[in-house]
């Protein structure tokens, strides 16, 4: 079977449009982080690591835990209490300025034991913030204690 000149040529300009695509679109993956759990609203959302972060914005945490599986290496959470704002542990509750941002609990949904992050009084150190959401489940800074800042990266919710 004999292929004519123009649909060799119109074969090779799809290859190089849909090469040229690709190229373009891997790069982007990489920004591109899909959230499955329930602990935050937005499923997908984009790196935006040259923009600083501020109060309630999402930021990707490192995953450092015996309870969280390896194949789940960061965590997709809220900045809810920055350095300078005062956090406080009162009774089972975490307060930035006076305002709730969550309670602890004892147990894990599977009924393993979580001990809660211990802080009194004060204000978060500089280069640190406390990372969570306002779902009771969460397993955030509550357990985990403070982030440094530096380890975190501004997320840009897109759906």
């Amino acid at each position: 079977m004999k292929i004519s000149q123009a649909k060799l040529v119109r074969y090779f300009q799809v290859i190089i449009v849909f090469g040229a695509a690709l190229a373009c679109l891997v790069p982007l993956m990489g920004r591109i982080v899909l959230n499955g759990t329930p602990s935050v609203p937005a499923n997908i959302l984009w790196k935006t690591p040259s923009l600083s972060i501020g109060k309630g914005d999402y930021v990707m945490a490192p995953a450092r835990h015996e309870y969280i599986p390896p194949q789940y290496p960061y965590l997709t959470k809220r900045a809810l209490c920055l350095p300078g704002e005062t956090l406080s542990f009162v009774e089972g509750s975490f307060l930035c300025d006076g305002i709730l941002l969550n309670t602890t609990k004892t147990e894990t949904l599977t009924g393993a034991p979580l001990t809660p992050f211990q802080w009194r009084t004060g204000p978060v150190p500089e280069g640190f913030a406390f990372v969570g959401s306002d779902h009771p489940d969460g397993f955030d800074s509550r357990y985990l204690g403070l982030f440094p800042l530096e380890d975190l990266v501004r997320l840009e919710p897109l759906l």
